[in-house]
């Protein structure tokens, strides 16, 4: 639906973006999105009703960024290439705060490219739901409700049914290599070089 001029005030916008409007596919963007972007997209929304945001409530602006070499600058804009659309690191991975935190925090990087485009998941479990089966990443488990992404297709998209309807099975055989496809060699050399530099485990 469209988002101009519908007459919603800021506590509304807030509301529905941060905590999302059961039973449709407006989803909660509280625990996915940092405080600043979710901020910024209330912002954005507010103005496009006629709304100027509160004081306080004017997205801050971002730290400066210490310089990164060469090969790590570069590694950094393809994670977050945003010309790629969804076919990017950054559609499932958080890092310095940008992207979408739909994986857990990096504990390990890769040690080159070829463990990288071998690395798998073990979270992510084989799950069906109304007789179709896909690969899903539990969020919740929970004994009546499940909250997952369901990662048939990118981006992944996070779900919430009843626990009674989805039956979770065997971890699946998903890996990284299914959405690397579209970074060459040398690219996703560069991605793991940025990677070293920033990522803290």
């Amino acid at each position: 639906p469209r988002l101009a001029a519908r007459g919603f005030d800021e506590a509304h916008i807030s509301n529905v973006t941060s905590n999302g409007v059961p039973g449709t596919a407006m989803q909660a963007f509280a625990s996915i999105l940092p405080e600043r972007d979710l901020t910024a997209v209330v912002a954005y929304v507010a103005s496009l009703n006629g709304i100027t945001p509160r004081a306080g409530r004017t997205p801050a602006a971002d730290p400066p960024k210490p310089s990164l070499p060469p090969e790590a600058a570069r590694g950094r804009a393809l994670f977050f290439d945003s010309t790629r659309g969804l076919a990017r690191c950054s559609t499932c991975h958080q890092v310095d705060g940008f992207g979408i935190p739909v994986a857990g925090p990096m504990a390990k990087i890769p040690g080159g490219v070829p463990e990288l485009r071998e690395l798998r998941t073990p979270h992510v479990r084989m799950a069906t739901l109304d007789g179709e089966s896909f690969p899903a990443l539990i969020v919740t488990p929970g004994s009546r409700r499940t909250t997952f992404y369901d990662l048939t297709t990118p981006p992944p998209v996070l779900r919430t049914v009843d626990s009674s309807d989805l039956k979770i099975g065997e971890a699946a055989a998903w890996s990284h290599a299914i959405v690397l496809g579209s970074y060459r060699e040398e690219e996703l050399a560069a991605i793991l070089t940025f990677l070293r530099a920033v990522v803290r485990p």
